[in-house]
């Protein structure tokens, strides 16, 4: 009984950790569906944008159809599972929620915008190092 509890405590944290979904899966997931836009954004793309050397990648799912809008909302709190709320607006049916990983060596290091609204939802992922945030919100200004 002893071996098999301690078995069932060794395999549960991987069995958590399997089944967190990451943002990257999120894009295959929504690429082909219909209501749904992804944009994946290379270093070499945004560089030729102007953006600064410090972000690296930018990943956006933009989302209509609202059963899968439902189940984006509800991959949020995984997908930002281990960052810092920065900042979260709620007003009515809106809703804006800004979460950020820091490194001590790298400052930002990947930042997550979600905002929900009428009917549709976006969710932008940026990463990097040294992100700086005013640049970040140009950048999600200019999509």
């Amino acid at each position: 009984m002893k071996r098999l509890i301690l078995l069932i405590l060794l395999v549960l944290p991987l069995y958590a950790s399997a089944q967190q979904i990451s943002f990257d899966e999120l894009i295959r997931r929504y690429s082909s569906q219909q209501g749904c836009t992804t944009i994946e954004l290379s270093q070499t793309m945004l560089s030729s944008m102007g953006v600064s050397d410090g972000v690296e990648r930018m990943q956006v799912i933009a989302v209509e159809n609202k059963a899968l809008l439902s189940e984006l909302r509800e991959a949020i709190p995984e997908i930002t599972d281990g960052m810092v709320v920065i900042m979260s607006v709620n007003s009515g049916n809106e809703s804006v929620k800004i979460c950020c990983r820091n490194s001590k060596e790298h400052g930002i290091v990947e930042l997550v915008v979600a905002t929900f609204d009428n009917g549709e939802g976006v969710l932008v992922r940026i990463c990097g190092t040294n992100i700086n945030i005013s640049d970040a919100s140009s950048l999600i200004e200019e999509l």
